[in-house]
């Protein structure tokens, strides 16, 4: 072979040797690094009208950890970020520490979101970081971070689909949400099996019926019988 051709693929094979022992940068170095399990964009939307009756509310935030899994509880940290905080501090709750269950991979650290008058007109934002600690550090920047928006202001639910509207509440609307949430206790049917959704879709149209037999019926914002916007059968 070659002389020339022999040295060109000696260094040639070299320089790939050594760019790639340069990108090997380890990612934890055998530490603990705790995360969110999502990315900062995705922005957690809460308002307590979906919480009828509760003066709080112990949101679930979803947690990850990286690295070696400890044998033991460890304990991490939660921050406020105060200069993209516009929520004052009695509306939440932020303890000291919260403890990462041993030997899982996943869990779950509560924030205590305080329900306020104000929040009835406003939302209020709740910037959130993980922050580092004697036993494990922040992991990816990207997901080290979460932003709640705070309220009690009304928010068409997302399992109000088109399929709600055709075949069983009707088209949506503030007042019907409402009545149907103080009629049933019930803000979020996403979490009910079908059967469940309709006896409480049920309820609420006896209820309709029940007033309109005795001569006070719910009405719609624009003064239509609310029952009659309700095509659910039963």
């Amino acid at each position: 072979m070659n002389t020339k051709i022999i040295v060109i693929m000696v260094m040639l094979t070299s320089c790939f040797y050594y760019s790639c022992k340069k990108r090997e940068i380890p990612l934890y170095n055998g530490e603990n690094y705790i995360q969110f399990t999502a990315a900062v964009q995705d922005t957690v939307n809460m308002s307590f009208f979906f919480y009828p009756n509760q003066d709080h509310v112990d949101l679930p935030i979803p947690v990850r950890l990286v690295g070696k899994m400890p044998s033991e509880a460890l304990a991490f940290k939660i921050a406020a970020d105060l200069t993209t905080t516009t929520a004052l501090k009695n509306y939440y709750s932020l303890p000291d520490r919260f403890f990462f269950k041993a030997g899982k991979p996943l869990d779950t650290a509560y924030i205590r979101i305080n329900k306020t008058p104000e929040m009835a007109n406003k939302e209020f934002l709740l910037a959130l970081d993980l922050v580092a600690s004697e036993t494990v550090l922040p992991g990816q920047t990207a997901y080290s971070r979460r932003v709640l928006k705070i309220s009690d202001m009304v928010r068409k639910p997302v399992w109000w689909t088109t399929s709600i509207d055709t075949y069983a509440l009707g088209v949506y609307s503030e007042a019907k949400y409402r009545k149907f949430m103080e009629v049933t206790g019930i803000g979020d049917l996403s979490v009910y099996s079908s059967f469940e959704q309709r006896d409480y879709m049920l309820q609420f149209k006896y209820y309709l019926i029940k007033m309109r037999d005795a001569g006070m019926p719910v009405l719609e914002a624009d003064g239509r019988d609310m029952l009659s916007t309700v095509p659910l059968i039963g």
